[in-house]
């Protein structure tokens, strides 16, 4: 079988899903969990069809694709029923601009008729004159409004800032048409009035739409089993707990191991960095560089924590996706364990330190003991020795820079 190059393997797990969603529990009556994987949005699954169907979202479309930000949206929901004869395409349509208006106005309403060929609707609290009434024009589809008072007796304003008209239906239909239609979509584009009004209902929505971090940990061994079906040979390690819980999580595509081999130098950056979503963890990764000086991914892992333990877990699994010939040189920081687990599953490999992280530890040393100018200097000389291409350079700043500050030398 061909190897599949790794950016499409998660668009085919997402294109599987449907098909082994029966088999990817790793115990009977228990869960795992794993990080919800970011896709591009060609790869993101779309709104369920229960959300995405029917004609409120083709009323709600067009103002999902507008640019206007949510305080200018809220200004538009303000006048959007406005007069006697104002029409509608649809029932549904009126439904969706009476729950956007209240929600502008702040206040809510009970139905007194709502059927298919008339709505009518008068504000919650019993003594105010607000009265909202429109019928079915004809035969079609359209509605139309009658009668209209549009002014409230009673203040219109409630006692809860969570409005009881941002139903969980509402508004995954609404953030889900959103999803779909948007390349990227930042947190603030849905600093909407339906999130101000939804509260947790908002949040009910985002798991209806993207599905539950809790849920997908379930998905994890359908996820290894699919990589190594749509990529044979590649390496991949699930480590789950006796009883049944997400302990770490390990990856290395063969189409990323033969390019590393064929085409990057014996070099690898090995750094972790922590996952900051609700389940928290740590992505681990070893990185090369390709032809063109640009970084070329060649493993990750997921962990609890970046220890000594979970660094010769990566180590041992990396081991299998390096060819026994090459001698690696590996950069690192100064994590502790991670030097000796090097020296222990590639001892014939070599190491060194990772720059960006010795200057800002020499740094912040220095910045302690010294003036500013000294420091100044120091860091200077810390460049020259470090990007000195003969040795005789590289002596020569480390003795001015030993002559000036001692302790800097060690």
């Amino acid at each position: 079988m061909e190897a599949i190059p790794c950016s499409r393997i998660f668009w085919l797990c997402n294109a599987c899903r449907s098909e082994k969603l029966a088999s990817i529990s790793l115990d009977a009556g228990v869960s795992v969990g794993v990080h919800v994987w970011t896709l591009t949005p060609a790869q993101r699954p779309g709104p369920s069809s229960a959300l995405s169907s029917g004609s409120v979202s083709n009323v709600l479309a067009s103002e999902v694709n507008s640019s206007q930000d949510g305080s200018k949206r809220s200004e538009l929901w303000y006048e959007i029923i406005h007069s006697i004869g104002q029409t509608f395409n649809s029932v549904e349509h009126v439904r969706n601009e009476l729950t956007k208006f209240a929600m502008a106005r702040g206040f809510d309403y009970i139905f007194v008729k709502n059927d298919l060929t008339r709505v009518t609707v008068k504000c919650k609290v019993a003594k105010c004159n607000w009265y909202f009434h429109a019928i079915r024009v004809g035969g079609g589809p359209h509605f139309q409004i009658k009668q209209l008072d549009n002014v409230h007796t009673c203040g219109g304003g409630l006692s809860t800032q969570r409005h009881p008209r941002a139903s969980k239906k509402w508004i995954a239909l609404y953030i889900g048409l959103k999803i779909s239609r948007k390349t990227y979509l930042g947190i603030m584009e849905l600093a909407c009035p339906i999130i101000k009004h939804g509260g947790e209902k908002s949040m009910h929505a985002y798991r209806e739409l993207l599905g539950d971090e809790r849920c997908s940990f379930d998905s994890l061994r359908w996820y290894k089993d699919a990589i190594e079906c749509s990529n044979p040979n590649s390496i991949v390690d699930l480590e789950v707990s006796n009883e049944g819980r997400f302990k770490r999580f390990f990856v290395c595509f063969y189409a990323c191991k033969i390019g590393f081999e064929n085409g990057c130098r014996c070099l690898l950056f090995l750094d972790g960095t922590f996952l900051k979503d609700k389940y928290k963890g740590v992505l681990l990764a070893a990185t090369a560089l390709n032809g063109e000086n640009e970084l070329f991914p060649l493993a990750y892992g997921v962990c609890d924590v970046e220890n000594e333990s979970n660094w010769e877990w990566f180590l041992y699994c990396l081991r299998r996706a390096v060819s026994p010939t090459r001698r690696i040189t590996f950069i690192s920081d100064r994590c502790k364990g991670l030097l000796q687990a090097i020296l222990e599953i590639f001892p014939e490999s070599y190491n060194a330190y990772c720059l960006r992280h010795l200057k800002a530890n020499f740094s912040k040393h220095v910045a302690g003991n010294c003036h500013g100018k000294t420091t100044q200097k120091l860091l200077s000389l810390f460049d020259q020795a470090a990007y000195a291409y003969r040795a005789e350079e590289h002596e020569v700043a480390m003795r001015t820079m030993g002559a000036i500050f001692p302790e800097a030398k060690k």
